[in-house]
């Protein structure tokens, strides 16, 4: 479980703030701490909706780069909705 919380940190980009209390954490980095927890279990199948409202374009690109490796090695099927089509087209196969 160490390993994968380690990896779902360093995947959403917060690393460095792993030590602070998250009622300190701003609204981006509680959507990016939701999408670590959602993937912690390696789920086959992930529900997004809307998972970038509000997070800073380095830790979108993050995100979006960790799901799409994520689709690749471990087969994850991956619902994602948003009215940012760009986003949705970058997952979609």
């Amino acid at each position: 479980m160490k390993e994968r919380i380690k990896e779902s940190l360093e995947a959403t980009g917060l690393t460095e703030g792993s030590r602070e209390k998250v009622k300190k954490f701003s609204d981006g980095m509680l959507r990016r701490l939701n999408i670590g927890a959602a993937l912690l279990h390696h789920p086959e199948c992930l529900i997004l909706d809307e998972p970038t409202v509000g997070v800073d374009a380095q830790s979108r690109s993050q995100t979006f780069e960790y799901l799409r490796r994520i689709q690749k090695e471990r087969g994850t099927t991956i619902v994602h909705t948003s009215h940012c089509m760009g986003e949705v087209e970058s997952l979609c196969r």
